[in-house]
């Protein structure tokens, strides 16, 4: 299967992500028939957040630590809560149990929903919010959603934990006075991690910033295999939850309402396209249910197939209530600012908005590494190089798509000379300075280039490559351009 049009844009990634999984299942070969025995688990009494772990075993024996110690907390709770000797009694067997147990893989629902056609989810629609999705390959359905909005539009790309980068970049605008009021926010992978916090603007920059920074290995992913990934990310799940609370939740609702446009990208397993989410039309439902799907889109929108779990999210087609699986938006594009078809040479429609800026949470090229012979090592790597070449790819065309529609367009990346390093996953002192770096660059008087460096763009593209010519944002080119 492929993503129609859509994966001529992002191959890098699809190479990218093709050869992680081809490696992993090399290296980590088939699931044991009978799982080795565990040894028995020793925590400290004060479980305390390393920030980097030395290796996989390390932080596999966190993340039981952690589980171990939230079923303590939920034992004390339950019997605080309830002085009843047989449901403290009861209480505190489900907490063991629990704990004895493996948690619940991210995704799963409930069983079956498996069962249907690609009739079927032509026409498949999430119960109670008809306008809660979009086909993100569809000209038709993008206009139809976006066309009308107008205004700047901000991209922000995947990038893992690089994109502290565009949490550090917007941060920095804020501080400067010159951060635009984005009518439309699009967000990929942990890009769309990012996008809520950033849609609702300013007043949301520390909240954005205290996520980031508690975000660390054991926050993301278990070192334990599910039946559809070789991690568990329900972790990640959790502290999704956590973070992104009803009142978060409610006021993407208010802006919605306001006229302005929320998106994150899925791609579709089952029908091998792209999804855009139309998060504030799932807010302004206001149902519990609407909340878990704002949440389960965000995981699902970071799901890296073979390494995480899919998200499985449940739709209704001619009454029969079935099962999608969700996977991570990069699979479809990096960064999202319309379909692939609107992005090529001979589009016919222009683009709608205003000012285009894309934010990339990491650099444009991949700088020379000796690369570790791990699974790990080879994963990262490759993941990082396909993301990479996707990210520019889709740049250049969506400049180019702007140019020809007298669209404005700012792009900013992480410099390529920034090479604090990082010594594991999610390095929290890798993190705040790429954080830090990023807050720099917002600050500074031309925080954003005007294509992107080194692509053919017209003319005098050659020239501003060599001269490194920059603009200040959105704000500064969006004076002189009548909206759409």
């Amino acid at each position: 299967m492929t993503f129609r049009a859509s994966l001529s844009v992002p191959f890098g990634l699809a190479l990218g992500l093709g050869l992680c999984l081809g490696v992993a299942a090399l290296v980590a070969g088939p699931e044991p028939a009978v799982a080795a025995p565990r040894q028995k688990l020793v925590c400290p009494k004060t479980l305390e957040e390393p920030g980097a772990f030395a290796d996989a075993a390390e932080h596999a024996r966190y993340a039981a630590c952690l589980r171990q110690a939230q079923a303590r907390r939920a034992r004390a709770a339950k019997r605080k809560q309830d002085g009843k000797p047989a449901e403290a009694a009861a209480a505190a067997a489900a907490a063991a149990a629990a704990e004895a147990s493996p948690r619940e893989a991210t995704g799963n629902t409930r069983p079956g929903g498996r069962d249907f056609a690609a009739a079927d989810q032509a026409m498949a629609a999430i119960p109670g919010i008809p306008d809660a999705r979009f086909w993100g390959d569809s000209e038709a359905d993008y206009m139809r959603v976006l066309g009308g909005v107008g205004g700047d539009w901000l991209a922000l790309s995947a990038g893992g934990e690089d994109s502290g980068f565009g949490a550090g970049l917007l941060t920095g605008l804020s501080e400067s006075g010159r951060r635009p009021d984005y009518a439309v926010v699009t967000g990929v992978s942990s890009g769309a991690l990012l996008s809520p916090f950033v849609f609702l603007g300013s007043s949301r920059d520390a909240e954005m910033r205290d996520n980031f920074m508690a975000l660390n290995a054991a926050e993301v992913f278990e070192d334990r295999r599910t039946p559809e990934s070789l991690l568990d990310t329900w972790p990640l799940r959790e502290f999704i939850a956590r973070r992104i609370t009803r009142e978060l939740i409610d006021a993407v609702a208010a802006e919605h309402r306001r006229g302005r446009r929320l998106i994150v990208i899925t791609a579709n397993l089952d029908i091998a396209r792209p999804v855009a989410w139309n998060m504030g039309a799932i807010a302004a439902a206001g149902t519990e249910a609407s909340a878990k799907l704002f949440r389960d889109v965000l995981v699902a929108s970071s799901a890296i197939p073979g390494l995480f779990p899919p998200m499985m999210i449940e739709a209704e087609a001619g009454g029969k209530r079935i099962q999608e699986m969700h996977v991570d938006g990069g699979l479809a594009a990096t960064i999202y600012a319309a379909p692939d078809s609107m992005l090529l040479a001979g589009a016919t429609q222009p683009l709608p908005m205003k000012s285009l800026t894309i934010v990339v949470n990491g650099k444009l090229q991949s700088s020379f590494a000796v690369t570790d012979r791990s699974l790990v090592g080879v994963l990262g790597r490759s993941l990082s190089v396909g993301v990479k070449r996707g990210s520019r790819s889709t740049a250049v065309l969506a400049a180019a798509a702007a140019r020809r529609s007298g669209v404005p367009f700012n792009i900013a990346f992480v410099d390529q000379d920034f090479d604090y390093p990082s010594r594991g996953m999610f390095d929290a002192a890798y993190m705040k300075a790429l954080f830090e770096s990023g807050v720099k660059q917002g600050r500074s008087a031309a925080p954003f280039r005007s294509g992107v460096p080194g692509a053919a763009e017209g003319p005098d593209a050659a020239a501003r490559a060599r001269t490194g010519a920059t603009t200040e944002g959105a704000a500064a080119q969006a004076g002189d351009t009548t909206a759409r």
